[in-house]
């Protein structure tokens, strides 16, 4: 970028305070820049807390389905966007000169009709339903495998316990069967942590087991009957853990069809379990059935798309020159794939995450539409599809840019802007050298509690931006207990402060579309941001994948400095337990680093390259100045 730092607007006190407090003023003292000024009064502005709502209230409806990428609200979604561009008198800038930039997303698989599976006990051969008596992994896309059977207990090898399933058996070339999770399960004074779990209870360990053993295949059987039934799992697809290569067919089968192959070789599957909670003596040992089996699985992909939108420049000399404002309007859906019982009480209506921001770019979109006197740079407007996914609505357009990049001055995010009472975080400041001092100067007449961080980097459609050496702003309210969860209602919006927000918001961008000169990049990773002055909860500052389908969390990013950059957390790590709680997903990773306190120290455990590793964490670096 050739840009120089920005020369940040001087307005007056006045000016500030009647965007920001939604006086009637309409007699303005001028700039320090010889562009009229835009009008500001609320009217002339169209920012009300009124039209705010309005746009929430529709989009968090129930009949948007949760706005899930490559479903019918998520589309439903881009085509208001693209309506109230037009309404407001944008140019449609997508492809061929429409509103949308189309791309194509991956939805998962699901289970194709060549999957089968075959047992042959004593010249008798059965065939089982998958989705009810086993159901594959989407660890492997298409793969055979036919041999005979060995029982090799948990599947578990832990000589820091003197335990090895594998020490009495062959399976080279074999079909092993084990166990899920580990001996003595419900006992809390285990070696094993009991209902904690270790290590070894992990699919992916008892996989990279069975496999360097040489194994053709890994079935996996609960200990107990009636745990969780198979179409329990199956929810419309494959149990999600994620496509590797090399890697042999892993399935589960149920737990009656395991215990019936035990019984054909004269075992009960409840004493073997029992007596391996007793002593801790492995019980392995070959069957005579034979397994034929076969996994197929068919990606199910979908059409996602951005929705763009431009307000030319009205200086000639500057109207190549790009302010992009962006915000997702995409959400996690009915938070379950297709084929689960999707019901209403299940539908996640997003009004934060983010109706809130789509409100304030379509509120920011029509002020500035309609304004007497447009900005002397464009403005780009931007709808994000496929944010939760990723960030692959915005990473699309990047890599797929529809105007030059180096023609793009900052990029504006606005993401879960609905809870201004818990106060209003500022990302990004460090990104450019002149940005802190144009926050300083706003947020001195602002009633929003705001503070600041300095890292362009984070969850959030701006990283994409901010990795092509674009300075970017980032306005976030915070979480919330209902995030990501069915909860997030319009109801809970914060009516007054989404208004003071998008005002604000409406600042920042009025000076940077009119300042003599654009802003300059600065390298800033930083730790994402934070939540707000009354949240003191603790940040690992990583990025997660959405997409990941196993047990753990998946880290595809670590921002510098970070407490997860000092503890040696690295990008491809899995996140599979904190302390002695183990992780799951997401939101329980969420829900634990939100029980620590900002002078914690946790363990950490990752899985890197299939082995287990104990990191420490220590939460107790310095808050980012306000």
């Amino acid at each position: 970028m050739i840009f120089k730092a920005i020369k940040v607007f001087e307005p007056t006190t006045r000016r500030i305070a009647a965007v920001l407090l939604g006086s009637t003023l309409t007699v303005l003292t001028p700039s320090a820049q010889t562009v009229a000024p835009t009008p500001m009064g609320p009217d002339a502005m169209g920012i009300t807390s009124d039209e705010l709502m309005q746009h929430i209230r529709y989009l968090a409806d129930d009949d948007f389905e949760g706005r899930g990428s490559g479903e019918k609200g998520a589309a439903l979604a881009a085509k208001y966007v693209a309506l109230e561009f037009e309404k407001y008198g944008l140019q449609p800038a997508g492809q061929s000169q429409s509103w949308f930039q189309e791309f194509e997303i991956a939805l998962g698989s699901k289970i194709g009709p060549a999957t089968r599976l075959v047992s042959r006990a004593k010249g008798e051969a059965r065939t089982h339903s998958a989705s009810v008596d086993f159901l594959p992994f989407d660890n492997v896309e298409r793969q055979s495998a036919t041999g005979a059977v060995v029982f090799a207990g948990y599947g578990i090898i832990a000589p820091e316990h003197q335990y090895d399933d594998y020490a009495a058996i062959d399976v080279r070339d074999k079909i092993v069967l084990v166990l899920r999770r580990e001996p003595q399960a419900n006992d809390p004074k285990s070696v094993f942590q009991g209902t904690n779990h270790t290590a070894h209870a992990e699919f992916r360990t008892k996989l990279k087991v069975a496999q360097e053993r040489g194994a053709k295949a890994l079935l996996i059987a609960d200990a107990a009957p009636n745990r969780q039934s198979i179409s329990q799992m199956a929810s419309g697809g494959p149990f999600r853990f994620g496509l590797r290569a090399q890697s042999i067919p892993m399935i589960f089968v149920d737990y009656n069809l395991a215990a019936g192959w035990l019984q054909s070789a004269n075992h009960d599957l409840a004493k073997l379990v029992a007596d391996i909670d007793i002593d801790l003596k492995p019980r392995s040992f070959a069957l005579d059935n034979l397994i034929e089996l076969n996994v197929e699985l068919l990606s199910q992909k979908a059409t996602a798309r951005n929705v763009l939108g431009l307000l030319p420049g009205a200086d000639a000399m500057l109207k190549d020159e790009i302010v992009l404002l962006g915000a997702h309007f995409d959400h996690v859906g009915y938070g379950l794939p297709p084929g689960t019982n999707r019901t209403a009480s299940a539908i996640h209506n997003g009004a934060d995450d983010n109706a809130s921001g789509t409100a304030a770019l379509l509120e920011l979109a029509e002020a500035f539409a309609r304004a007497e006197v447009r900005p002397r740079r464009s403005l780009l407007f931007i709808g994000f599809d496929a944010e939760e996914r990723g960030l692959l609505g915005s990473q699309h357009y990047v890599e797929h840019p529809l105007h030059s990049l180096s023609n793009i001055l900052a990029m504006i995010n606005l993401d879960q802007v609905g809870r201004g009472k818990n106060g209003l975080n500022i990302g990004g400041i460090g990104t450019s050298p002149g940005f802190k001092g144009m926050v300083d100067q706003l947020k001195q007449n602002s009633p929003l509690n705001i503070t600041t961080s300095q890292g362009g980097r984070g969850p959030s459609d701006h990283a994409s931006f901010y990795n092509q050496n674009i300075p970017v702003l980032f306005f976030h309210t915070g979480l919330h207990p209902q995030y990501h969860k069915p909860t997030d209602d319009w109801p809970l919006i914060h009516t007054t402060e989404i208004e003071q927000v998008t005002r604000l918001a409406w600042l920042f961008v009025d000076h940077l579309a009119n300042a003599d000169t654009g802003p300059s990049f600065t390298k800033a990773d930083g730790v994402p941001f934070r939540r707000s002055r009354r949240d003191r909860g603790v940040q690992l500052g990583v990025q997660f994948d959405p997409e990941f389908g196993g047990d753990g969390v998946k880290v595809t990013q670590v921002s510098a400095n970070s407490v997860a950059e000092r503890a040696g957390v690295k990008p491809q790590d899995v996140i599979v337990r904190i302390n002695e709680e183990t992780i799951s997903n997401y939101d329980q990773l969420i829900s634990i680093i939100g029980r620590l306190n900002r002078s914690a120290s946790a363990e950490l455990v990752v899985m890197r390259d299939n082995h287990a590793h104990s990191l420490t964490v220590k939460f107790g670096a310095p808050a980012e100045n306000p």
